[in-house]
């Protein structure tokens, strides 16, 4: 439950941070971050083939820790994407909600309405 709230709460961070409203900035998004993602990637399997053509010790160690932050950025990436995903997937059980909850309130004002009508017939 605690590990729920808390990808809930990484997923409204997403959200808030990149100023996404609708489902639309949300694919932008999502698109934005795939390319980065691709970016990244090409960029690490660069340096693998940099690394593997290089002979001296001390060029192949700085090649690694480029490697290494390639990583660490492509694992933040994925983990974004991860949350993005599921943020996309519930967009149509959030609609069914909201339409639900918008004739609920409908049948409410109008159940609301004719209480008043008759309370009024019963004054006269």
């Amino acid at each position: 439950e605690i590990r729920k709230m808390d990808k809930l709460s990484e997923e409204a961070k997403i959200l808030a941070t990149n100023k996404i409203n609708n489902e639309e900035d949300l694919n932008i998004y999502i698109n934005r971050k795939e390319d980065e993602l691709s970016n990244i990637l090409g960029d690490r399997d660069n340096l693998w083939k940099k690394r593997s053509r290089t002979k001296e010790e001390l060029e192949r160690r700085k090649i690694c820790n480029q490697i290494s932050e390639k990583n660490e950025i492509i694992k933040r990436l994925r983990k974004e994407m991860e949350l993005v995903e599921d943020i996309k997937s519930r967009i149509p059980k959030i609609k069914v909600n909201i339409k639900q909850l918008m004739n609920e309130e409908k049948e409410k004002s109008i159940k609301q309405k004719e209480i008043k009508r008759k309370e009024k017939w019963l004054w006269i």
